[in-house]
């Protein structure tokens, strides 16, 4: 298994974008993810979808600036390996991304 991490800084405008791709679940599978808001203003409102579906704005897991959504394994969970979507309620979001 080789261990690669991802430590990036990601755009996000008012339009759906995919920050995180499918993990490969037999070879290198996602053990963990940490996501925050990085954006500068208050107004910079991110929200996530996990799972198949396109991100809307304010449906799912919504991030004020500053806030943090993390997924990891844990005694026999095993973190989400699919896509993540993000939205921005402006054009200037910023997500901070830490995947392995």
């Amino acid at each position: 298994m080789v261990d690669n991490v991802r430590n990036d800084l990601v755009g996000v405008g008012i339009t759906s974008k995919n920050i995180a791709e499918l993990g490969d679940s037999a070879l290198n599978p996602r053990t963990s993810i940490i996501i925050r808001n990085t954006s500068l203003n208050t107004g910079d409102v991110i929200t996530l979808n996990v799972g198949r579906d396109v991100a809307v704005a304010n449906k799912g897991v919504v991030l004020q600036k500053g806030d943090v959504y993390a997924d990891s394994n844990s005694e026999g969970y095993i973190s989400y390996q699919g896509r993540i979507q993000a939205i921005c309620l402006t054009a200037n979001g910023k997500l901070s991304i830490m995947e392995r």
